[in-house]
């Protein structure tokens, strides 16, 4: 899985909105809100061992049988024609899927 903070509607939206349910978690949108989107923080508190640490070199090598987690920040960006929340069809975007479709 990807995840970047670039993306607002993860990172500051959907904390946001979880705070009509009243959570009162310290830092919005950050790792340690309750209610922070997984596409924004990446994966939290798994087993040991279970995911495979960040990739951000882009050489994409997931590994079978783990989550694979990947900062996106590089990659899933803001352009002058698409929000980062909807920038998914990007050649790296594609790379990485490929990677992970035939690992």
């Amino acid at each position: 899985m990807s995840h970047t903070h670039n993306d607002l509607a993860l990172t500051v939206a959907y904390p946001l909105a979880s705070r009509l349910s009243h959570d009162i978690t310290q830092a919005i949108g950050d790792a340690s809100d309750e209610f922070g989107a997984m596409g924004a923080n990446g994966p939290q508190k798994l087993a040991p061992g279970v995911a495979e640490l960040d990739d951000v070199t882009q050489a994409f090598d997931p590994k079978r049988g783990k989550v694979n987690t990947f900062l996106a920040d590089g990659f899933i960006v803001k352009t002058a024609q698409v929000d980062a929340h909807n920038n998914v069809t990007n050649p790296t975007v594609g790379c990485l899927l490929a990677r992970t479709i035939l690992a």
